[in-house]
């Protein structure tokens, strides 16, 4: 579906919502157990994470598109999530197989950036931009 999106239409370099309601034949997520102060950091909450699967299970799978052009700002590429029906089976989603879904694309118009200017912590902090992306690629795939 990931690349059948992108070939029909010209959004590869636009962020978009995508939806897909249905069924589908195979769904495998994953889900960052929930963290406590100090909280660590992305790749070190993200190392071990609980996996679940499930065989035809009806549900919705949402999430967005990111364009390369804006990797760091938001991970490039699909981050998409899914609950199932009845709202005990979901998560960040590594894998599936639709058997009988509806698609729904909605590009987004405008990208808008919100910093927090009175955190401290952030406005004293040196970001190194290339351990960000290795932080970012270790714990999306």
């Amino acid at each position: 579906m990931k690349r059948e999106i992108l070939a029909q239409q010209p959004l590869k370099n636009l962020f978009f919502a995508v939806k897909v309601t249905g069924r589908f034949k195979k769904m495998h997520t994953r889900a960052v157990e929930a963290q406590q102060e100090p909280y660590p950091n992305l790749t070190d909450a993200t190392r071990v994470q609980p996996e679940f699967e499930q065989d035809g299970v009806t549900g919705t799978l949402v999430g967005y598109y990111a364009p390369t052009l804006y990797q760091g700002a938001a991970v490039a590429g699909y981050h998409v999530h899914f609950l199932n029906t009845a709202h005990d089976f979901g998560g960040h989603v590594l894998d599936y197989v639709i058997e009988d879904a509806q698609l729904t694309v909605q590009p987004f118009e405008t990208f808008e950036q919100h910093f927090p200017s009175q955190d401290t912590d952030f406005l004293n902090s040196d970001f190194d931009l290339k351990a960000i992306n290795a932080d970012i690629e270790e714990a999306e795939h």
